[in-house]
């Protein structure tokens, strides 16, 4: 009797075989790397991986153990780099979705930060209470006070994050439930209540963003342009007291459009080479006077810590910067109109630089939605002056 054909393999069943294979390589294709040393384990932040964990010391409880491992696990896991971008281009290429929870994406090319209290901020929810209000009014008083008893003035700076200034280029799903920003709030209570010298930038930079787009797509930050128009809010302010400091006008720069890689959020998904946008930058007409004397390699963006930069005319006032990300752009701006101006992130009142720097005035600049993190505290110095 002759021998049953064999039934030829059906599509349906070569396909599943093609998945369970690309599953199972999938699987075993990172232990497999990591065992022959495919890649070297270096960490994918410009640092150093994590060495083997202990199972506990006096510096790490046992408790903490699972985190530790963790991290180590992911400096060595052979092609996670890979995995991640390839997740993330699958999600946003065939999706048209955010592969992160700390990226919104917005109509027309525009992206959005969701992390660091963003959308608690978008939302205006929670506002500040009256007994919050006050702690903030005594802290600035009082450094205002310290600084006002050496013949040194403070200016508080507040800067609208780009969700506040572009609220139509949200998600639909995304929608305001007020009008009145914590920074509305706390401007208009010191403004009312304090000698504080306060300068809202909102209202200029609305003004502007009506006229053209001020603030990157791909970055949770303001452009040149942007940052142009609260520079000229700062030094105007600032002339009041010292003429010299008169801001540049739009024309001393020539605006410049240019294609660049996509911006920190794009970075946040691993895809600055799949996301672009123009970026709409400000060169100046003539060559910059101020040198960066600190540090001796600074950042493209201005991100150091810490930055001084120095202009050869003794006339010019000293100034120092307590600042956060968004004063970034503004560096190269200010620092045309000052001797010597540090720029130092933080947000507290450091004591040692004011001493070391001897400022003739002193700025706080504060983004919108830092106003959810910042807890205000003064050094002791100042609390016991205070009493």
């Amino acid at each position: 009797m002759p021998e049953p054909a064999t039934p030829p393999e059906s599509p349906r069943h070569r396909a599943d075989i093609a998945v369970a294979a690309i599953f199972l390589l999938a699987i075993f294709l990172p232990a497999l790397g990591y065992a022959v040393h495919a890649r070297p384990p270096v960490g994918s932040e410009k640092r150093n991986p994590k060495p083997v964990p202990v199972l506990a010391d006096a510096k790490h409880p046992l408790w903490t153990f699972p985190d530790r491992f963790t991290s180590y696990f992911n400096d060595r896991f052979t092609f996670r780099a890979d995995m991640v971008r390839i997740h993330a281009l699958a999600i946003y290429c065939l999706l048209d979705s955010s592969p992160s929870s700390t990226v919104l994406i917005g109509h027309d090319g525009w992206f959005f930060y969701a992390d660091d209290n963003c959308l608690d901020d978008f939302r205006s929810q929670p506002l500040f209470t009256k007994e919050e209000l006050v702690h903030w009014r005594d802290i600035l008083e009082a450094r205002r006070a310290w600084l006002a008893s050496r013949g040194i003035r403070f200016l508080v700076v507040f800067v609208p994050d780009k969700h506040i200034v572009y609220p139509q280029f949200m998600p639909p799903a995304y929608h305001r439930r007020g009008v009145v920003t914590r920074m509305d709030q706390l401007t208009e209570y010191l403004l009312a209540d304090t000698t504080i010298d306060v300068v809202n930038t909102t209202p200029a930079i609305l003004r502007a963003a009506a006229a053209g787009r001020i603030y990157h797509k791909t970055d949770s930050h303001w452009n040149d342009r942007g940052a142009l128009v609260g520079y000229q809010e700062i030094m105007n302010r600032l002339a009041e007291a010292f003429p010299r400091v008169r801001p540049l006008p739009a024309e001393a720069f020539e605006p410049v459009t240019e294609m660049s890689p996509g911006w920190d959020l794009p970075a946040m998904l691993r895809l600055t080479d799949v996301i672009s946008e123009e970026n709409l930058a400000l060169r100046p007409r003539t060559p910059r006077r101020a040198k960066v004397v600190h540090p001796a390699e600074p950042n493209d963006r201005w991100n150091d810590g810490l930055i001084n930069t120095e202009v050869d005319d003794a006339a010019l006032p000293r100034a120092v910067v307590f600042r956060d990300s968004f004063s970034s752009a503004l560096v190269p701006f200010m620092a045309e109109h000052f001797s010597r101006i540090t720029f130092s992130w933080q947000s507290s009142f450091d004591l040692d630089i004011l001493r070391e720097e001897k400022p003739n005035v002193v700025i706080l600049e504060i983004a919108g939605r830092k106003l959810y993190q910042i807890e205000p505290f003064n050094p002791d110095e100042l609390q016991t002056a205070a009493h």
